[in-house]
């Protein structure tokens, strides 16, 4: 299982998209703020300027490209055939995007504290 998370971790790293995914979430929050306006500033900043939507759909796109990668070029069934249990490996894909939207929403109180 650790084999498997260092795999998933080294992989999403390795990803332009994921480095890219913090200035995107950025921009669409400053356009959420200045879209609903200054009447509901603290609405705004008790929902993080809407961070929790666009992190869902930053994910999703993320996610999707990942694992439709790894079904095109059949990384998955190399996956699958060399690891000892294979429920390991979805499980690992799935903790390394679970600790990467919990990492998009600290970034995203950063970003709203700033």
């Amino acid at each position: 299982m650790k084999f498997s998370l260092y795999q998933e971790c080294y992989k999403l790293g390795h990803k332009k998209i994921v480095w890219i995914a913090p200035l995107v979430l950025l921009v669409l929050m400053v356009i959420t703020g200045y879209s609903i306006g200054y009447n509901q500033s603290r609405l705004l900043m008790a929902t993080c300027y809407d961070a929790p939507d666009w992190i869902m759909l930053i994910i999703v796109v993320i996610g999707a490209t990942t694992f439709s990668m790894e079904f095109q070029d059949k990384a998955i069934l190399t996956l699958l055939y060399k690891s000892p249990n294979q429920v390991n490996v979805y499980l690992a894909k799935y903790l390394v995007m679970l600790g990467y939207v919990l990492l998009l929403h600290g970034i995203a109180i950063i970003f709203t504290l700033g």
